[in-house]
């Protein structure tokens, strides 16, 4: 996981402030109304959640085990 979040980090640094402003690469999403900026924030969300529900099966897990 920890890899996988340097990569998405990395990704994101190597964005200039024009293409995140722009809609060009965001066209698919919301009927291209958002900027790409907003649809990463909205995926880093997505992420944020999907790894807080593993962590919390993660302890749900340990604790059956005892």
């Amino acid at each position: 996981m920890n890899e996988c979040r340097d990569q998405w980090a990395g990704a994101l640094k190597s964005l200039s402030q024009a293409e995140l402003d722009s809609t060009t690469r965001s066209r698919w999403f919301a009927d291209g109304s958002l900027t790409l900026g907003h649809v990463l924030a909205w995926a880093n969300v997505e992420l944020m959640k999907n790894a807080s529900e593993i962590g919390s099966l993660r302890l749900l897990r340990d604790a059956a085990r005892g």
